[in-house]
């Protein structure tokens, strides 16, 4: 997997890493704002999902169940993908989402995908 993701754009081979690592939902990972973060802790808190197929005010919205809203642990190679990516983001505010299109929404379900 890893040659795998080191062939790819950088924030699609993030996407696909924390994806592998994490065994997050597509619609979380969309979800994820760098608030939710925590560099100190090295964890990442997973409360929200994302819903294309959803009317445009309600994407945003908590998970399916109270049971998926969970603080997942990640490891020093995890923060440093996270850190590359950064890196290059345009928009790295604490509400910004971390995977953000140019319309600073995030990046379609799909982008992810597309490496399969």
């Amino acid at each position: 997997m890893e040659i795998l993701v080191k062939s790819l754009p950088l924030q699609r081979a993030t996407m696909v890493w924390l994806l592998w690592v994490t065994g997050m939902r597509i619609g979380e990972l969309q979800a994820l704002q760098w608030w939710r973060l925590d560099w100190e802790r090295t964890t990442i808190r997973v409360c929200a999902t994302w819903d294309e197929a959803a009317g445009r005010i309600e994407r945003y919205h908590s998970t399916k169940t109270t049971c998926s809203d969970r603080t997942i642990a990640l490891d020093e190679k995890d923060l440093d993908w996270l850190r590359k990516y950064r890196e290059t983001c345009k928009w790295v505010g604490n509400n910004d989402f971390i995977f953000a299109s140019r319309t600073r929404c995030p990046v379609r379900a799909g982008t992810p995908c597309a490496v399969f």
